[in-house]
Formats: C-alpha cells, structure tokens, sequence
C-alpha cells in the first residue's frame, strides 16, 4: 500500500517538472522573440552629419582644344621640310613647314623686272607728255608760236593794205551827209560781221572741246553760224547801198570804195586767220595737257598692276615658310616632303585653354543649363577630378544614333534613335595631365546644397498624407539600447543616394536606415548590435 502510494507521487512530481519547464521555455522563447523584433544592426544606424549635397547629370564626353588651327596652303608648289611631328609642343611663330620656294623667287625676280621695266617707260611716256606741253606754253607765252606769227604778219599786211584804200577811199569820196551816213553803216556792218565770224570760230572750238559734241555746245555753233549768215547779208546791203550813194556823184569814188571793200575782206580774213591760230594753239595745249594726264594714268595703273603681281609674289614667298600662329601642340600632320603641298599642311591646337565637348541626352536637356559647374575624370588621370562650366547647350539635336543592332533581332523593329544636343564645357581650374582628345566622365552639377543634413533616401518615410518622416534613436552614438522616435522633416534636393533633410533634427542624433522596415520600433526601444543574429 506504501509502495502503491509513492510511486503515485513520483509520477505526480515528474508531470509538475515537466509542466514547469514547458512554461518555462514558453517564458524564455516569447523574451527571445521580443528581443530579437527590436534588435537593429549598426550598419542600418546613421548619425546625421552637416555636409554638401549635390545633384547631378552624367554625361560622357572629350577633352578638346578652345582654339584649334589647320594651316593650309594654296601653293602648288613641293613641300621641303615637315621638321615637327604629331605631339611635338611649338611656341608662337615657330617654323612648323617649308615649301619649296625656288620657283616662286624666279617667278618673283621676273616679275619685278617687268615691273622695272613698265614703270621706266610708263615714267618715259609721261616726260615725254609733259615736256611737248612745256614747249607749247613756252612757245605761246614767249611769242614763238610759228602759226602764230606767220598769221600776225598776214594780217598786219592786209591792215596796211586796208587803211591805205581806206583814205584813197575817202579822198576819192564827195563830202557830202548822204556819202558819210552811208559809210558809217558799212563800218557798223563791218564791225558786226567781223564779231560774228569771231563768235562762229569760239563755237566751233566748244564743241571739238565738249566730250561726244555737247547738245548745248551744238545748238550755240547753230546759232552762230546763222548770226554769221545774217552779218554777210547786212554786209552785203551796206556795200550796195554805199555804191550806189557814190556812183551817184563819182564813179571814181565808188570804183575806190570797192577797192576798200576788197581791202577790208582781206584784213578780215587775215584778222580771223590770227584768232583761229591762237585758238588752235591753246587746244594743242589743251590737249598736250590731256596727252600728259592719259600718260600718267596709264603709267600709274601699269605700275599699280605689276606691283600687285609682285606683292602677291611677295606674299607667297613669305607663306612658303609656314609658322604655328600660337603655342600648343601639334595634333596632326598631313604634309610629306617631296610631295606637292595642297590644302592642309598640319594641325596645331592651343593645350593652354581646354575645353570638352559632349551630347546631352533629349530627357535630361531641362536638367542642364548654361553656368552649370562641372566635374570630370580622364581615365589617363584616374581619380583627379577637374572643373568646368557649361558654356554653351545647342538649340539643335545632333543627328540621331541608331542603338547598336543585336544579333538574333535583325528583322525586328530599329529601336529608339538617341537624340542628344552638343554641349561645350569650358574647363577652369588646373589642366595638368589632361590631354586633347582623351575621354571624360562628366558631372553636371544642377544642384547644391551646403551645411544640410542628409540621410540615406530609405531613411525617410513617406507618409500617407504626403508628409515626410524619419526614425530616431534616442541616447549618445555609443549607447546600445535607444528610444525610437518618429519624427516629421522637410525634404529637400536628393540624388541618386542621398537627400537633404530639415525640421526637429540636428547633428549628432542617429537615425535609422531602411525606415519601412523598422517603422513598427517606433514608440519602443530598439537594440543596436553588431551583428544582427545575436
């Protein structure tokens, strides 16, 4: 019965151990759960920090030279000497090519030769010209005038001859009123042809002068002329009428009037003889002046067309020696001694100013404007970086690429063409190690915040009304355990990683990353461990 009775109290003991440790271990997996849904790794905490945020675009381009000279050539004359290569660094004026200048030196010595030449006998025409002018007012101004005198002594005969039939005239001639009155009326008529034939003669002088026979030139001879008729026809009257008041009363003296008549007419004529030499001579003048003006025109534009063949000359002779308008580097060299020199000769580009010239994609043309700062590396460089400035965006896409065809869909559609626009990037700052023509990774900065708080991008909640928030844990960067807290912020500019955040924050306090996923510790203590299993 004692037996019985024991053992009834051994099973009793075993099934209250057993239920003891069952609540036990029930207790300590609960804790264990507990603790572990509030455990958070060190590397999901960030301590805010105060710092610069940037938002970028990046584009690829090529480092290429601000001033950038091809030197040609219209020559066609052999090149002589090429004494650079692509790479060699040339300062401003060096000789960078010779031509082969001897033919245009032989070309030269001819032509100024000719040029001697032309000059000398246009400057001989042109003596020659003025000294045939010099003899002509010479011989006017000092009396010698051939033409001149020989007509002076006619007409000085024939005056002789007029005044002595003149008083033989009027000794003959009765003195009576009717005898005078009619004898002053030959005299005025006289008087009057002899002006008239003298105006005829300055007309007819007008329009040899006038170029191509002036209308008004033309029209006053006419008139002269007609004057000149009219003053014969009075003369003609009066003589008539004069002998018929004579033969009136004397025979004798009308028979000595016409002798006067006839006496006059020569004086006349000789009178007119020695105007129209005098005339003749100051149009020699007039056109040995116009003879030494052609000469020296002529002479003038020989010289002036042969100085420019051999200025021009000059000029190629010179550029046969071809120099590096600036300092920089040779880029390239086309020009070969030996072989004809025809366009381009070599290429020199200034390395002292670089900029880089890249195509910005059509979705990002918004992002990017004219002023923008610039940051790049050169893979020659490694990791030095470089600065710049956007100076200029075009307003027109380059044209399209077509994206590389990959095989096994050459019958399908082309894809979309990429659209870019070229942009030039002026670089500032140090230039050392940079070369022309080197790829770049290109930085656009389009933003910039400095002395901001910036957390992780998965560091700030979104709220659902729109709002923003972040988790912070309470206590120093050293503490273990921390108090999370959610707290609203203000957002601002935010790249690829980061984003600047503001409000009832500062620097030093610990925020969590990856914030959805520990949204539930707000409100609880969260247990910072370096390792996330323990």
């Amino acid at each position: 019965m004692a037996t019985e009775k024991h053992s009834r109290w051994k099973k009793i003991s075993i099934i209250v151990a057993i239920i003891v440790v069952l609540v036990l271990a029930l207790t300590w997996a609960c804790t264990r759960g507990a603790k572990s849904a509030n455990i958070v790794p060190t590397a999901d905490v960030v301590t805010l920090e105060q710092g610069e945020l940037e938002t970028t675009v990046p584009i690829s381009g090529t480092v290429a030279s601000a001033r950038t000279a091809g030197l040609y050539t219209n020559l066609s004359v052999p090149v002589a000497e090429v004494p650079v290569k692509v790479g060699d660094r040339v300062t401003a004026d060096q000789i960078v090519a010779r031509l082969d200048a001897a033919q245009l030196q032989r070309e030269l010595d001819k032509q100024s030769a000719d040029f001697t030449n032309q000059y000398q006998q246009g400057q001989q025409a042109v003596t020659q010209a003025q000294n045939k002018l010099s003899q002509l007012n010479d011989a006017l101004t000092s009396g010698l005038n051939t033409e001149i005198n020989a007509a002076h002594a006619t007409a000085r005969q024939a005056n002789n001859a007029f005044e002595d039939a003149q008083r033989a005239a009027q000794n003959a001639a009765p003195q009576d009123a009717k005898v005078r009155d009619s004898l002053a009326a030959l005299n005025t008529a006289r008087d009057t042809l002899d002006s008239a034939r003298r105006a005829s003669l300055r007309a007819s002088g007008a329009v040899v002068d006038a170029a191509e026979g002036g209308v008004a030139e033309s029209t006053a001879l006419g008139d002269a002329i007609a004057a000149e008729d009219a003053a014969n026809r009075a003369l003609e009257k009066a003589k008539a009428d004069h002998q018929d008041v004579l033969r009136a009363t004397s025979e004798e003296a009308a028979k000595a009037a016409r002798a006067a008549d006839e006496a006059w007419a020569a004086k006349n004529d000789a009178d007119i003889a020695v105007a129209a030499a005098e005339l003749n001579a100051h149009n020699q003048i007039s056109d040995a002046q116009d003879a030494l003006n052609a000469a020296q025109q002529t002479a003038d534009a020989g010289s002036r067309a042969a100085a420019v063949g051999v200025e021009q000359l000059r000029v190629d002779l010179d550029n046969a020696t071809v120099r590096a308008p600036f300092a920089g580097v040779v880029s390239s060299v086309s020009a070969q001694p030996g072989q004809p020199a025809s366009g381009a000769l070599l290429t020199v580009v200034d390395d002292s100013r670089l900029t880089l010239t890249a195509a910005l994609k059509e979705a990002d043309l918004s992002k990017v404007k004219t002023g923008d700062k610039v940051r790049f590396t050169t893979p020659a460089t490694g990791r030095t970086e470089f600065t710049g400035v956007v100076r200029t965006i075009s307003p027109v896409a380059s044209a399209p690429e077509a994206p590389a065809s990959t095989s096994g869909n050459q019958s399908g559609g082309q894809g979309t063409q990429q659209v870019t626009f070229p942009v030039e990037i002026e670089v500032t700052g140090k230039t050392e190690g940079l070369r022309v023509g080197a790829s770049a990774k290109i930085r656009v900065i389009t933003g910039q915040e400095k002395n901001t708080l910036t957390v992780p991008r998965d560091a700030v909640l979104d709220e659902p009304d729109g709002s923003h928030a972040v988790l912070v844990i309470s206590g120093d960067e050293n503490a273990e355990v921390g108090a999370v807290e959610k707290r609203p912020v203000e957002v601002g500019i935010a790249n690829d990683v980061n984003i600047a955040v503001s409000g009832d924050i500062k620097p030093g306090e610990r925020v969590l990353a990856r914030a959805a996923e520990y949204a539930h510790l707000a409100g609880h203590d969260a247990i910072i461990t370096t390792m996330e299993g323990q």
